[in-house]
């Protein structure tokens, strides 16, 4: 024991928070410091430039914790599962990258475990797939724009595109998508 008289574990350190344990390595201002668990070298904690902290795993890495636990990335008081705090709207608050070279194409973000509701980049942009409804909702004032409208006087706006294509609706027919129907009001 190291300020403890009565230790519970090979090694334990007892003392105020903020001066604890230090580890410095020998690369710039005290970076290089690694904490390596296992006996093959693939699994530790290393400041690989100065604060820059690296975390290798081989396999999983889980974060658990008790009821209510909660993480926060940019923040230190994070009110939900998972709370990430971008300073700016220039920050990218996640990004996804996929197995292609140097894109995203082929990253999921995926709700649930039967692969049912997910949002993928593919090459000509994003797919939403659901398994019964997609919903868009909000508040009053609530407003959809589609393709940069710029006037946004509606509860959905469409902008056409270069051929004045603005909304196209198939149906589940054979030949030509057959059975479409656009419907207004409360009734079918």
């Amino acid at each position: 024991g190291i300020g403890n008289a009565s230790p519970d574990h090979k090694l334990t350190v007892t003392g105020t928070y903020n001066n604890l344990l230090r580890l410095i390595g020998t690369g710039s201002n005290g970076s290089g410091s690694r904490i390596t668990m296992g006996d093959a070298n693939k699994i530790y904690f290393e400041e690989y430039e100065d604060n820059k902290l690296k975390i290798n795993v081989v396999d999983r890495l889980a974060i658990m914790g008790e009821y209510g636990l909660k993480v926060g990335i940019g923040v230190d008081n994070p009110d939900y599962k998972l709370t990430i705090y971008g300073s700016n709207v220039s920050n990218k608050v996640l990004q996804l990258l996929g197995e292609g070279f140097g894109t995203a194409y082929g990253s999921i973000l995926a709700f649930g475990n039967d692969d049912k509701n997910y949002i993928e980049n593919t090459n000509d942009g994003l797919k939403f797939k659901t398994n019964t409804l997609l919903e868009i909702a909000g508040e009053n004032g609530f407003k959809v724009n589609i393709n940069n409208v710029s006037s946004a006087d509606h509860t959905v706006n469409i902008k056409a595109n270069s051929s004045n294509q603005a909304l196209k609706l198939m149906g589940t027919g054979t030949f030509f998508g057959e059975g479409a129907k656009l419907t207004f009001g409360d009734n079918d």
